[in-house]
């Protein structure tokens, strides 16, 4: 019998993976920054096969987007390089830093998942931080969105009671300047004044 695929709705986002990675990676413990690796890389994999694809139904005709799909099933870099692009109408140059990072990102997760390499924080860190770099240029907000995931379990944990706004937003503030789902300064500014997304965050406490 031919195994079902799996729905969207049993399938983690890219945002969920990313989340999970940071998880990981914020234990400290040396034992699972190899599972960080595989679930950041995940992330980006996930990206391409739900939005790029969808996006791809939108141009061209879907039984090439099908075809095109099983093609690359084990290329992943085909589908970064050449379908990426035309979905989301982004260039992909491979003599960029960008590219280069992607390719040293996807060695260590090879190494992980195929010679059982050990993996340190600084390259568990390198391959997370390369996953928010595609996903950013290729237009995701995935960034944001993790970094709501992890205000919102920050949270719950805490137990934290916030009586008026002026707390929230220093709740906020601190929340993103202590943690790598850590935004910069100057994004943390930008989420702040940004009216939708601020509703977001104060709808959590």
């Amino acid at each position: 019998m031919i195994p079902k695929t799996p729905s969207v709705a049993q399938l983690h986002t890219p945002e969920e993976l990313l989340d999970n990675a940071e998880t990981l990676f914020a234990t400290g413990n040396a034992k699972m920054m190899r599972a960080a690796v595989l679930e950041a890389i995940t992330s980006l994999e996930a990206f391409v096969q739900t939005t790029i694809f969808l996006a791809l139904n939108n141009k061209l005709d879907p039984l090439l987007v099908q075809w095109l799909q099983d093609k690359t099933k084990m290329d992943f870099d085909s589908r970064l390089s050449v379908l990426t692009p035309i979905a989301v109408g982004q260039s992909v140059d491979k003599t960029s830093t960008l590219w280069s990072d992607y390719k040293k990102a996807k060695e260590i997760r090879n190494k992980v998942t195929h010679s059982g390499v050990k993996v340190d924080k600084s390259d568990a860190r390198f391959v997370i931080d390369t996953v928010y770099a595609w996903l950013s240029y290729l237009g995701s907000t995935v960034e944001v969105e993790v970094a709501l995931m992890g205000l919102k379990r920050f949270i719950v944990e805490s137990g934290i009671t916030v009586s008026k706004e002026a707390d929230a937003i220093s709740l906020i503030e601190r929340f993103f300047g202590e943690t790598k789902a850590a935004l910069s300064s100057k994004e943390v500014k930008l989420v702040l004044g940004n009216r939708n997304l601020r509703a977001d965050l104060m709808s959590l406490i």
